[in-house]
């Protein structure tokens, strides 16, 4: 029988992290927000693949393929509403702070947890930017993944925790192939400790059972893309594209630009307490290694190397992107959690704690949680007053187009599209902006194509006076980037898309700033 006490216990917890992530989704909540670029994309694929249409053939992009399938089931799940998107981050990123929670408390004590976890959402919040981006997903697997390496440690004959590290591994690479440096960092200290403690054959067991968890999962993948018929665009679009959309950051000065740019990002407040953590664990490692092979000592390696290849991982591209740093949440909460020591602390103190701290973060949130009663009292009993924030330009283009009709977005801003629910005309939804690669020519040759075969109702001009990787629609106004456009590579159809955008289209208006272009009369 569990006691009433830690019932009790169980229930503040799941509140405590439900509160803190509810919280941080704030910034995704779909009656205040609109998507951003990212999460717009995804939704807008996802309710493309509820249509039937296929991934990397008719909707294009680099990412492997899961998001794409969370988005689309989460659409599904919502009867095509984004609130059902937020609620799969919800679930993705409460049950990834729950694992964590319950790992922090074994590992080192309530208090520790409650410290840990705490931290990394605050950093979370920090490097979001409106979430469901792959990294958050993420997470989930990547708690998992040193969980069971913890678990493993200790009883090392088991099978199941390394075959499930695998899927971890697996699971994470189809999301991102760089979201994998946490398994990257298992399987390194696997081979390590073998070496140290001269056991290599029980490391190499270990291995051959990831291996087997990896295998598993990407052969289900493999199958399944191979009856669409997709195989060979997935392995083009998911694999082999990235490896030239990643050459920019993989200088060593690039390498620490990147570094700088995740500790102003996440905030100080997280990351001083991480770097103590990390201080710790250093100057006892000698000690730990004495001490022969132990849980401690090897979770102590891993924790050492993965975070340093965690940071490398997060700046391969040298795009910079806040997202990429989201991966360093299991690190944060990890390492700052051992400044509080490895004691357990009372019971009834635990519970006050997790009260007060409830109460307070309700207190301070209040508007916060009074934006979420609203939301779902609109969802519950006034779902046609609107549920959803949309976007002004949005709204245009469903008060003044058929549901047939098919929108362009220029400026990769395909929620747009999303809240306009208009499909876009081409699948190539990242041009003029496609890295250089061997397939980026006939990318680009695609997208021409598709726009002069089924010319869009309305052409929208999304690019931001501020970016400097994007040219405008119009001429005058592209004039004035010209000494912005440092990082833009023109494709070599640009022109002859221009050229067929001014002589069928037509401005039609502005709307919130942004132009729009109609087509001209048929047979023009």
């Amino acid at each position: 029988m569990i006691k009433a006490s830690s019932r009790l216990e169980i229930v503040l917890q799941v509140m405590f992290i439900g509160l803190v992530v509810a919280i941080v989704l704030e910034q995704a909540n779909p009656l205040y927000q609109v998507p951003n670029r990212d999460s717009g994309f995804f939704m807008y694929a996802g309710g493309q693949i509820l249509k039937g249409k296929l991934l990397y053939l008719d909707i294009w992009d680099s990412k492997g393929p899961l998001i794409f399938y969370i988005n689309a089931f989460a659409l599904w799940l919502g009867h095509g509403s984004r609130w059902g998107v937020w609620g799969m981050e919800f679930i993705f990123l409460f049950s990834a702070a729950f694992v964590g929670f319950k790992f922090m408390e074994k590992l080192g004590g309530r208090i520790p947890a409650l410290f840990g976890t705490a931290l990394w959402l605050f950093a979370f919040n920090n490097v979001a930017r409106g979430g469901n981006f792959t990294e958050e997903y993420s997470l989930l697997f990547s708690f998992v993944a040193l969980y069971l390496f913890w678990l493993g440690a200790q009883k090392p004959h088991n099978r199941i925790y390394p075959f499930v590290i695998g899927v971890t591994l697996a699971l994470n690479f189809l999301l991102r192939a760089n979201n994998i440096g946490v398994q990257l960092s298992i399987i390194f200290v696997t081979i390590f400790s073998g070496f140290l403690d001269k056991n290599l054959q029980q490391g190499l067991k270990r291995l051959l059972w990831i291996g087997f968890g990896v295998l598993s999962v990407l052969a289900i993948v493999g199958v399944y893309f191979s009856a669409l018929g997709t195989i060979d665009d997935m392995f083009q679009a998911a694999v082999a594209y990235n490896f030239f959309y990643s050459r920019g950051g993989t200088r060593l000065d690039d390498l620490a630009i990147s570094f700088v740019r995740g500790v102003n990002l996440l905030g100080y407040l997280s990351l001083i307490p991480t770097f103590l953590g990390f201080g710790i664990l250093l100057e006892r490692l000698p000690e730990s290694i004495r001490s022969g092979p132990t849980p401690f000592r090897d979770l102590s390696f891993l924790l050492l190397i993965g975070y340093p290849v965690e940071i490398v991982m997060s700046g391969l591209s040298g795009n910079n992107f806040p997202h990429y740093y989201i991966c360093w949440s299991p690190y944060i909460a990890l390492l700052s959690g051992l400044l509080l020591g490895l004691h357990e602390r009372s019971n009834k103190r635990h519970l006050l704690t997790l009260t007060v701290m409830i109460v307070l973060i309700s207190f301070i949130k209040f508007d916060t949680l009074s934006q979420y009663q609203t939301a779902f009292t609109k969802i519950l009993f006034d779902r046609g007053s609107g549920i959803e924030l949309v976007h002004p330009v949005a709204k245009y283009i469903r008060d003044n187009t058929e549901t047939t009709d098919t929108v362009l977005v220029w400026g990769t801003q395909p929620y747009i599209n999303l809240l306009a629910r208009r499909d876009s005309p081409t699948g190539i939804l990242f041009y003029p902006q496609l890295a250089k690669s061997p397939f980026t020519d006939e990318l680009n040759n695609r997208f021409y194509r598709d726009l002069v075969q089924n010319k869009p109702a309305f052409i929208v001009d999304m690019v931001n006076p501020d970016n400097d990787t994007i040219p405008f629609i119009d001429p005058v106004l592209r004039e004035t980037q010209s000494q912005r456009l440092r990082r833009f590579n023109p494709p070599l159809n640009l022109d002859q898309v221009f050229d067929f955008i001014h002589s069928h289209y037509h401005v039609e208006t502005q709307i919130a700033g942004v132009t729009i272009y109609r087509l001209n009369d048929t047979g023009q």
